[in-house]
């Protein structure tokens, strides 16, 4: 057994080895890391992204300029852009104190007038009332144009729907509707209105707003929102009819379009019957695990889209393909010869995948796989697509949280010997290397060993070697041999990166202890999502950071909500792959709700999503069919697993 548990090292020196320990720290402190490089055109991709809603890789941008131009402040709209992607991430106070810092540099200019509005708007979401109505009254002090100046109004009526006056709530409304005026304006503050009165008011006041004014505001808007609550209630024939007489009194108004499209969608809901979705997952074999975890996400999608609908409308055909990929393609040309499938989720191994894709791409049958990982699947054809994590994603996410966010830039990979392993090495030094990081080893060890010390000396050695070539001017090894530097050891790396699984590094993070390398920050993937991990490595594992797909004990609204959904329909926690299953189901039925009716409705239908929030994290689908996520980051805080992003 390994003695993990020693004496200080330090207390076993010399007078000698003391002042090696001091000159080990100096030169390790010194070490010239290569500097993070700052791409170019940072605030174009920073806007870019904003633009397209990808918040997160927008605020990596903005701080990525920050680190790379010190000093620098951001020009006014990129300032507000960076604020307003923080709001957008739900981490309000971090937006806050960028909206405050513009409004303090630049008042009165426009992009200081947005600032303040999103303050106030976070103030009121904060339950900071009088700080709200504190700014909102600043703001309409100001000269300011038609539609800044309607969404104060609008917010200050929100305020006192809060403090359930509606009176006085109404009163700020028709100011918003009355300097708004017609246009896309005036149809924005109509529609934020109705949100607005939708959550607040009861259904009795709506009706009596609805008497005391049929034929103009309020009444209009009460009538809208009434159907809006019926349609979400799943009546959606009482909803129909309600939004028909909306149209019919106010043919001109400003949410017509709206109107008219909950009308469009009640009529689709009709013709949905007779439509299938095909799965194909293994049901027998050595892979029924992942199939049944497969087909219970898409069950839960379907059951629930059935269910608000009042009927089942859309039916699943469920093929098994043993786990053997033959049979998959066997069982994709059975499902694409039905006129009546109009997608397929599965199968779950990339071979099937790569398999079937001939089928799918021959019967123009849209294919979404939940599960598999293989480079390429997206260049497959245009009827294939992947809701997956990949490797490629995990590495990218965990490198880029190192390098961007925590400023660390020199790394040491401890990986194990399977494909997983060195592929997710490999990838994140290719990842680090072009963020301006450096991994200056990488070191394999063999699954299911307890014994680490062989592996754990190389990166030892190597990070020796590493600090003795830059700095050979200073160093004499005639006075401090190779075996004093070896014994004396103090890491000159930042971060440690250990793509494996649970079970191996939670005994791996104590021996690295034993070899005096606590000090780096500790990267993972996702099989390190297991309590095992904590089990076994205790406090060594403390602040370690890991990436992954899915994380049950989230507080995010909609993925909790599916996790009991998931818990009380099958008894168990869902899995990563049930997750992707959930929403590659959600996502087709999203796209039948809509109108979808064809295989090529599907295929574009698909092909369109940006920015779809999935349990899985926020997904975009990109040209080629492969489903872009944002990542969860999961810190092991005070003895369990958190979610830092």
């Amino acid at each position: 057994m390994i003695p993990f548990q020693r004496g200080s090292v330090q207390g076993k020196f010399r007078k000698r080895g003391v002042g090696l320990l001091l000159l080990f720290c100096c030169l390790a402190a010194c070490v010239p890391v290569q500097p993070h490089r700052v791409r170019e055109g940072g605030l174009t991709r920073a806007h870019a992204a904003f633009q397209e809603g990808r918040y997160r890789e927008a605020v990596r941008f903005y701080k990525s300029y920050l680190t790379g131009h010190p000093g620098a402040v951001l020009p006014p709209r990129a300032a507000l852009d960076f604020g307003r992607s923080y709001y957008f991430l739900r981490e309000p106070e971090r937006a806050r104190r960028i909206l405050r810092a513009l409004m303090e540099s630049t008042p009165g200019m426009p992009e200081a007038v947005q600032a303040k509005l999103l303050t106030a708007r976070i103030a009121v979401e904060s339950d900071r009332e009088e700080e709200a109505l504190a700014l909102l009254r600043s703001l309409l002090r100001e000269r300011l144009d038609r539609e800044v100046t309607a969404q104060g109004y609008l917010l200050r009526g929100e305020i006192f729907l809060q403090r359930d006056d509606p009176e006085l709530a109404l009163s700020q409304f028709k100011k918003a509707v009355l300097v708004a005026g017609d246009g896309p304006a005036g149809r924005r503050v109509y529609e934020e209105m109705a949100s607005v009165m939708e959550r607040s008011l009861q259904d009795d006041l709506l009706q009596q707003i609805i008497q005391e004014s049929p034929e103009n505001f309020p009444g209009d808007v009460a009538l809208y929102v009434t159907g809006r609550r019926a349609w979400k209630e799943g009546d959606y024939f009482r909803a129909s009819r309600i939004f028909k007489e909306f149209i019919e009194r106010f043919p001109g108004h400003p949410l017509r379009a709206e109107a008219d499209n909950f009308v469009v969608q009640e009529g689709n809901i009709q013709t949905l019957h007779n439509l299938r979705i095909g799965c194909i997952v293994p049901r027998s074999g050595p892979l029924k695990g992942i199939g049944n975890q497969v087909l219970q996400g898409v069950r839960l999608s379907l059951d629930n889209f059935n269910a608000m609908l009042g009927e089942e409308k859309v039916s699943l055909v469920l093929h098994d393909s043993q786990g053997d990929s033959h049979r998959a393609a066997s069982e994709m040309i059975s499902l694409a010869r039905d006129p009546n499938v109009v997608a397929v989720i599965g199968p779950v191994t990339s071979r099937a995948v790569v398999e079937a894709a001939m089928t799918a791409e021959e019967f123009s049958l849209p294919l979404i796989t939940p599960t598999a990982t293989t480079e390429g699947i997206g260049e497959l054809g245009r009827e294939i697509f992947r809701n997956a994590m990949t490797n490629e994603a995990q590495a990218r996410t965990i490198a880029r949280f190192a390098v961007e966010q925590r400023n660390l830039h020199s790394f040491a990979v401890l990986y194990p010997d399977d494909y997983y392993g060195m592929e997710l090495a490999r990838l994140f030094e290719e990842e680090v290397t072009d963020l301006g990081g450096e991994v200056f080893c990488r070191i394999p060890y063999k699954r299911g060993a307890v014994d680490f010390g062989p592996e754990i000396r190389q990166i030892v050695n190597a990070d020796i070697m590493g600090i003795l070539s830059r700095n050979s001017d200073l160093i004499d090894l005639n006075e401090y041999p190779m075996k004093e530097w070896r014994e004396n050891y103090f890491p000159s790396f930042d971060a440690l990166y250990l793509p494996g699984y649970a079970e191996d590094v939670g005994l791996i993070a104590p021996q690295l202890a034993y070899y005096n390398i606590e000090k780096v920050q500790l990267l993972g993937s996702h099989n390190w999502n297991s309590p095992e991990l904590i089990h076994r490595g205790e406090r060594f594992v403390e602040g370690a950071v890991f990436t992954d797909g899915f994380f049950v004990e989230t507080t995010h609204t909609d993925i909790a909500e599916f996790v009991r959904a998931y818990r009380h329909a099958y008894g168990e926690e869902p899995t990563l792959f049930s997750a992707q299953a959930y929403d590659a189901a959600e996502m087709i039925l999203q796209v039948l709700f809509q109108g979808g009716r064809s295989r090529e409705d599907l295929r574009k239908g698909l092909a369109a999503f940006r920015n779809y929030p999935g349990i899985s994290g926020l997904t975009r689908v990109l040209p080629d069919g492969e489903m872009e996520k944002e990542l969860f980051l999961i810190q092991v805080r005070k003895g369990s697993f958190e979610q830092i992003n």
